[in-house]
């Protein structure tokens, strides 16, 4: 993954730039108890008094505690300023000092802060290139792993499912926020999604694979007959390298459930997985996962179509060799009916496009991070954008409105600052290269 900053380091930029609070790092905090937290260096002054903190409304913040939501917040009452000890409201649960930093919140509740930061990455879109296809998680983005389904689950071979995102990894195939690890136990593992399919209609599937131990395999059952389908032949891979691999098989007589298995063939097999594009040729309507859901004309500029231009063998290309080139926008329009259970859809108006297409948009921060008090949460939208987002949020919010006298002048200056923050990150959509042209190449 990218860059990322974590809620600790968005909190502490917001205070130093916004004033609207005290940092006391780990280092410089002298000791903690039951009910005082002592920082010689931030808190000894004379030039504060014993009510100094308690007349800021502050809150004592401390998102690192053992304990978790215990002792995650505490009102300030009174300074000894001659020795830096902050006496707070109530006993902490957790009096052990371990690695956490320690925070004032002048008159913004800790959880006031999060919520406006959450609202914030909810403002704030990059730009995002997703998988057209029927399956879910399609592109890996979710750090979550329930949308596909372990081979054990199904009393299978035994394989174990994660997420990677570590950065500069070749695991990861370029521009993607993620990939599938899967890693056998067993022979033949493999993680799989089921979906509803005609007889002798066809159906499409691709996917991009990395094998690092062993073979990866693309694996099309038939559910209904409880067999393979190989009328194609096998598609499988055992380069390092990342390979597309793809299948277009017409479904057998009887055949209502397609289940499509991303499998290492040996008992030892490490196979890195980055795309699974689904698809039943022909229908002219594909429904949309909620990614995409409310304002799809705002969140997908454009579609792109991949082709491939080096071959390795009967249905594997090169994975590095794929060239994305926008498909016209006449050939389709994303539809949405806000109430509906399935509200987002691509309609094609001529013969619909087979093969490895693409959604280039906009998704919301928030897509992919929502913090919690323990701030642990990481993002990867600019500290500087995010900051003054924040900001923004904060002093719209009439809670933080009705302890800050000058709240217009503040919010004034965070919505300029985010005007400006906003146009230097801007979310936009595919630059045509070329006129828009789509002609797959998928060499057998």
């Amino acid at each position: 993954m990218s860059t990322t900053i974590s809620g600790e380091t968005i909190l502490q930029n917001v205070i130093r730039k916004g004033g609207i609070g005290t940092v006391l790092p780990n280092a410089d905090i002298g000791a903690i108890a039951a009910t005082t937290t002592t920082s010689v260096l931030h808190l000894r002054s004379a030039h504060y008094d014993t009510n100094t903190f308690r007349n800021k409304t502050a809150y004592r913040f401390r998102p690192g505690n053992a304990t978790g939501i215990a002792d995650y917040v505490r009102a300030v009452t009174t300074l000894v300023n001659s020795t830096g000890v902050l006496t707070h409201d109530a006993t902490d649960s957790d009096t052990t000092l371990g690695a956490e930093n320690i925070y004032m919140l002048y008159g913004v509740h800790p959880t006031w802060f999060v919520e406006d930061l959450n609202l914030a990455l909810r403002r704030n879109y990059f730009a995002n290139s997703d998988l057209l296809s029927l399956a879910a998680d399609a592109s890996f983005q979710s750090s979550a792993t329930s949308s596909y389904t372990e081979s054990d689950a199904d009393a299978g071979p035994a394989t174990t499912f994660t997420k990677v995102t570590t950065a500069d990894s070749e695991n990861v195939f370029p521009g993607r926020i993620a990939s599938g690890r899967v890693a056998n136990a067993a022979t033949d593992g493999y993680i799989r999604q089921r979906f509803n399919v005609t007889p002798g209609k066809e159906v499409y599937v691709g996917a991009l694979a990395r094998a690092d131990v062993g073979t990866a395999s693309l694996v099309l059952y038939d559910m209904s007959n409880s067999a393979e389908i190989n009328s194609g032949g096998v598609v499988q891979h055992t380069g390092e390298h990342w390979a597309y691999m793809w299948r277009q098989e017409a479904m057998p007589s009887g055949c209502e459930i397609l289940e499509v298995r991303l499998q290492g063939e040996e008992s030892t097999a490490d196979i890195y997985w980055n795309g699974l594009w689904v698809q039943r040729v022909g229908e002219r309507i594909v429904k949309l996962s909620s990614t995409w859901e409310k304002s799809a004309q705002f969140k997908i500029p454009a579609l792109t179509g991949a082709t491939f231009h080096d071959n390795v063998s009967s249905g594997v290309e090169v994975g590095y060799s794929e060239d994305k080139t926008e498909i016209s926008r006449a050939a389709y329009d994303f539809d949405e009916e806000s109430p509906g259970a399935n509200p987002a859809y691509v309609q094609w108006h001529d013969t619909p496009h087979v093969g490895p297409i693409y959604i280039q948009g906009r998704r919301a921060y928030s897509d992919l991070t929502t913090f919690t008090l323990a701030l642990s949460e990481t993002t990867a939208c600019d500290l500087d954008l995010i900051t003054a987002a924040t900001l923004r949020a904060l002093y719209e919010d009439e809670r933080v409105q009705a302890v800050t006298p000058d709240w217009q002048e503040k919010l004034g200056r965070w919505s300029g600052e985010l005007a400006g923050q906003s146009n230097i990150h801007q979310a936009t959509g595919p630059a045509l290269r070329r006129a828009p042209r789509y002609i797959p190449r998928l060499s057998n």
